[in-house]
């Protein structure tokens, strides 16, 4: 086609120039060039990418093994139409890690109410069941692990109770500790265990001061005595010139107890 341009452009010249026929003839040749250039260029590319794999493809034939068009054996032949077991959805569904995880799981609220609401909308109410987890602080868990929450709260609450109290116990005489940390029914019945029906701290000569201490290994709290900080001539119940800070009559814990 470029020759026959080259042609068309000679013609012009020897006729003195272009005239309205010629360049008629030029349009026609040039357009019939760009529409044959995106085939020729396509089938150029074609050809250099079979060129270049063509060591693959001769490399893959020398690999690969030889097929038999008979089986070795009859079985053989059975095994290769016999049907291949088929997983089923709802069996991929049930395994352990695609399990729909607990909407309540890492949840708390600082109120009942608001555990309540939460546990409403999400209707959970057939398998979860609001435990109270701190002073302010609710937690919608599984009602098969609502009990397990619970006493682990009460010993928590029996651990803090005593370890306030033996943090306390240099300032403070027993009965105030039953007053203000044990009002736990259960946990003023274990220090009740210890002190038995309650213990009368005399301030005189020789008196003692009963201070609790507290093993936090084994959550028992026992008391011992200690020289009371003070003498006093009155050998009476406290009164008048005593320190009534100091002069307490321990009451039994279970009645104490709130």
């Amino acid at each position: 086609m470029r020759a026959r341009v080259k042609e068309i452009a000679t013609e012009a010249k020897a006729d003195g120039g272009w005239t309205k026929d010629s360049r008629a003839a030029r349009r026609e040749v040039e357009a019939e060039i760009r529409s044959r250039q995106p085939a020729d260029e396509a089938a150029a590319r074609t050809d250099a990418e079979q060129a270049r794999r063509a060591p693959e493809k001769a490399q893959d034939a020398e690999r690969a093994p030889e097929r038999s068009e008979t089986p070795a054996k009859p079985e053989d032949a059975a095994s290769d139409y016999a049907p291949r077991p088929v997983t089923s959805v709802k069996e991929r569904a049930t395994r352990p890690d695609m399990v729909r995880a607990d909407p309540a799981a890492g949840k708390w609220f600082g109120s009942r109410e608001l555990a309540e609401r939460f546990v409403g909308r999400k209707k959970l109410a057939d398998t979860h069941e609001i435990v109270q987890t701190g002073r302010t602080r609710f937690e919608a868990v599984p009602k098969t692990d609502a009990a397990a929450r619970a006493r682990a709260q009460e010993d928590r609450a029996r651990r803090d109770a005593i370890d306030r109290a033996a943090e306390n116990a240099d300032r403070f005489l027993i009965g105030d500790k039953i007053t203000a940390h044990y009002a736990d029914g259960e946990v003023a019945g274990e220090v009740k265990a210890h002190t038995g029906d309650g213990v009368i701290l005399k301030k005189d000569t020789g008196g003692e001061v009963f201070v609790p201490h507290a093993d936090m290994a084994s959550g028992e709290v026992r008391l011992s005595g200690e020289p009371s900080p003070r003498r006093s001539t009155r050998r009476d119940a406290p009164g008048e010139g005593m320190s009534a800070d100091r002069w307490r009559t321990i009451c039994p814990p279970a009645a104490t107890a709130t």
